[in-house]
């Protein structure tokens, strides 16, 4: 083999010498490393246990800081309970949810949005409404009953889920059908107190303190402003009947109600989430990719993920403290009128983008921006102002041979007209023919003169490049 290759068995063997030099040298290194690990390790955790005592100081701070100005509250007294001995209209709904009779190819029919009422249509609404006076019984029982606690699995509370919430808005429409029936067979005030019912299903919609109940109840409120618009010309309802739905709708405060929810899911919602990955409950991955819910049971998992958790510790803190400055934004934009709220909510949504911190990431995660719940708000509240003076014209009328010239004779005849939730300028009113229009600048903060409704840029929007918020909040009545 040598006499073939004579340079093979040296260079072998300053191989195997290169080799063993370069393992005696990576040992040394070895040796070294694990010297300086035995001091570097305890700084290493030192400098960590005092990160995690800083970090947890400045967000207990926090927490109390906000505690004390009410933006917190205790998990206990934002959960919903039903006093001691009080009837529950939650049980009431539920009864009235197994008498429905009601398939789900007439539902659609006869709540579609676009759906032209004609004598079919009407002829269909009839027959529902005759086979199901039982359910409109324990429905008008329910909306008038002053407690109303559904069953909610608050725990874990970022995951609670509501369905009652579908069926209190299919109760609404179910009303909002009774009343045009009454209006077309010449019952206008039994129209007018199913209007009412459906407005109180939308207040009793927001016993949950989440922003998803406030929007389900805004979108309960359309549904009676829609069909007030609708049946209010079909007939004469007397000035008592236009006073006490008035009256109830003057009571309604989404101001109140929608800041409520936005504070409870400050804790209910968000605190959870880093509650349960302080813990090691759940991991930051399984957060971020929404499979909270699918939580590893195995012991080496879930060890991996406590450690990391533990690790990760003055980054959370520092996390949760971003969080809870947001959630204290978000609150005080809620309290703040239009266009502040709005502007507000925008600034958070921008910096929420690339620009924010690294550690950032439950708060990227699990907050919520508010900007279009803030604009849903405050056109169902600008909607009902619109349904209250309308009326307002419509109890003017009864006394009158016409409408009267400006909403300022409404005023002189004790009429407290509402504040406009978009900037605060007056309503906007004409008489228009046999009828008149009422309508209120929308969130562009321009006078589209009543031309722009919002179902109108909904449907349009992207064909004639409207921005966005550009029109107004509408109520027209023919006659």
């Amino acid at each position: 083999m040598s006499e073939l290759f004579p340079s093979l068995i040296p260079n072998s063997r300053r191989v195997g010498r290169a080799v063993w030099r370069a393992v005696r040298c990576i040992g040394r290194g070895l040796r070294k490393v694990g010297r300086a690990m035995l001091y570097i390790l305890p700084a290493l955790v030192l400098i960590h246990l005092i990160a995690v005592v800083v970090t947890g100081r400045q967000l207990q701070g926090d927490i109390d800081r906000l505690t004390k100005a009410g933006i917190l509250a205790p998990v206990k007294d934002l959960i919903p309970t039903l006093p001691p001995g009080a009837e529950n209209a939650a049980d009431v709904y539920q009864q009235a949810w197994r008498e429905l009779r009601l398939s789900a190819e007439d539902e659609s029919v006869l709540f579609d949005q676009y759906a032209k009422h004609d004598a079919n249509w009407f002829a269909l609404a009839r027959r529902v409404v005759a086979a199901n006076p039982e359910y409109y019984r324990l429905v008008d029982r329910a909306s008038r009953m002053t407690h109303c606690v559904f069953p909610v699995d608050w725990e874990p509370m970022f995951s609670a889920s509501f369905p009652h919430l579908s069926q209190m808005r299919r109760a609404a429409r179910m009303l909002a059908l009774r009343s045009y029936v009454d209006a077309a067979d010449g019952r206008i005030d039994s129209a007018l107190a199913s209007v009412a019912a459906v407005f109180r299903v939308g207040e009793q919609a927001k016993t949950d303190p989440v922003i998803i109940a406030e929007l389900v109840s805004y979108g309960i409120q359309a549904i009676g402003v829609r069909a007030l618009e609708d049946v209010l010309p079909t007939g004469v309802p007397s000035p008592a009947a236009c006073r006490s739905l008035y009256d109830r709708l003057a009571r309604t405060d989404n101001l109140t109600s929608s800041a409520r929810a936005v504070k409870s899911e400050a804790v209910l919602m968000g605190m959870d989430v880093f509650d349960w990955v302080r813990s090691g409950r759940i991991s930051i991955t399984e957060v971020i990719s929404s499979n909270s819910g699918q939580v590893a049971t195995g012991r080496r998992p879930r060890l991996l993920v406590r450690l990391h958790s533990w690790l990760w510790r003055p980054f959370l803190n520092a996390d949760q403290r971003i969080y809870l400055s947001f959630m204290e934004k978000e609150v005080r934009a809620f309290e703040r009128p239009w266009p502040e709220s709005r502007d507000t909510t925008a600034e958070l949504s921008a910096w929420l983008g690339p620009g924010a911190p690294f550690y950032a990431v439950l708060t990227r995660a699990v907050m919520p921006i508010y900007g279009r719940a803030v604009e849903s708000r405050d056109r169902a509240t600008a909607a009902i102002g619109t349904a209250r003076i309308a009326l307002a014209l419509k109890a003017y009328r009864a006394d009158h041979p016409a409408y009267p010239a400006s909403l300022a004779e409404l005023e002189t005849m004790g009429w407290k007209l509402p504040p406009n939730p978009f900037g605060g300028k007056p309503y906007r009113y004409r008489r228009e023919g046999a009828g008149f229009v009422v309508w209120s600048i929308g969130p562009d903060m321009r006078d589209q003169n009543a031309s722009i409704d919002y179902e109108i840029w909904l449907k349009t929007k992207s064909q004639k490049g409207w921005e966005e918020g550009e029109y107004d909040i509408v109520f027209r009545a023919k006659r």
